[in-house]
């Protein structure tokens, strides 16, 4: 995933998109790759969807979920490829249209020190102490707890994976993990569009 982050935010045809949103100085952007399958069975490829947002300032905190770019390019995971240009809707429907300059909003931030308007004085601390440590124990990739016992693992194509699952003993699982899992954002009316244009593919 770094690696096509890497690639994502270093292409020419993703930095020739990003120029005509003449963003201003300071104003950075950052990419989270997801990783995707599809219900047409001739789509044979491992994709990645490049989701693109506003960095307003370089800090840990900040939201830049508040600040979605409209453009999000699709790169092949095995070969490096740039596959296309998907163009994201950004009202209140689900119409879409080429990238234009950047019209300035400010981010929705959540760190305190981000915040324009004082904190909320009606809360009670909310404080959660263990003394004795918690409930589980692991050894490197294996986790106990109460009568629960499994192994951890991660890949690229799945994300977490548990391994091995017991529950006093007995067998579960002996793998779990969510490959075959499809949320479809959709609906009946699609959420990109690819548009034609004479330098983007």
């Amino acid at each position: 995933m770094i690696a096509i982050e890497k690639l994502c935010l270093s292409h020419p045809l993703v930095l020739a998109e990003a120029d005509k949103l003449k963003l201003p100085e300071g104003l950075g952007i950052c990419c989270e790759p997801w990783i995707y399958g599809t219900d047409d069975e001739a789509e044979t490829r491992r994709l990645y969807q490049c989701y693109l947002y506003l960095r307003p300032m370089d800090h840990a905190q900040t939201n830049h979920y508040s600040l979605p770019v409209s453009f999000s390019p699709v790169f092949n995971a095995a070969t490096k490829e740039f596959v296309r240009m998907d163009y994201l809707p950004n009202g209140l429907d689900t119409t879409t249209c080429a990238t234009e300059p950047w019209k300035p909003v400010k981010a929705v931030e959540y760190a305190h020190d981000l915040l324009d308007g004082p904190l909320r004085k009606d809360l009670k601390p909310y404080i959660v102490q263990q003394p004795e440590g918690p409930s589980f124990t692991t050894h490197g990739q294996l986790v106990e707890w109460q009568k629960w016992r499994f192994r951890v693992g991660f890949n690229g194509r799945e994300g977490m994976v548990l391994y091995n699952v017991t529950y006093n003993g007995r067998n579960v699982f002996y793998r779990l993990s969510l490959s075959e899992m499809t949320v479809p954002y959709g609906g009946e009316q699609p959420f990109t569009q690819r548009m034609p244009s004479p330098d983007v593919p």
